[in-house]
């Protein structure tokens, strides 16, 4: 699946969750332009958290311990 962002009438939107730039704090955009495509910052607090919890996962898994802060 190709992702692009949609930018039909009022600009860009979120390419992950399709949010229009009024919707959200702010949108980054790939540095590249073809295709330009853009993410949410509500998208990547969901992929920070995903990183996190897949971060702990790993470190429990591998020493079969929750790892202290």
């Amino acid at each position: 699946m190709e992702i692009q962002a949609t930018e039909f009438g009022g600009g860009p939107r979120c390419s992950w969750c399709d949010k229009p730039q009024e919707e959200v704090a702010f949108l980054i955009a790939t540095p590249t332009g073809r295709p330009r495509a853009y993410i949410c910052d509500e998208c990547v607090d969901v992929c920070n958290s995903v990183i996190e919890v897949r971060s702990t996962q790993s470190q429990t898994d591998q020493t079969g311990r929750v790892p202290l802060p």
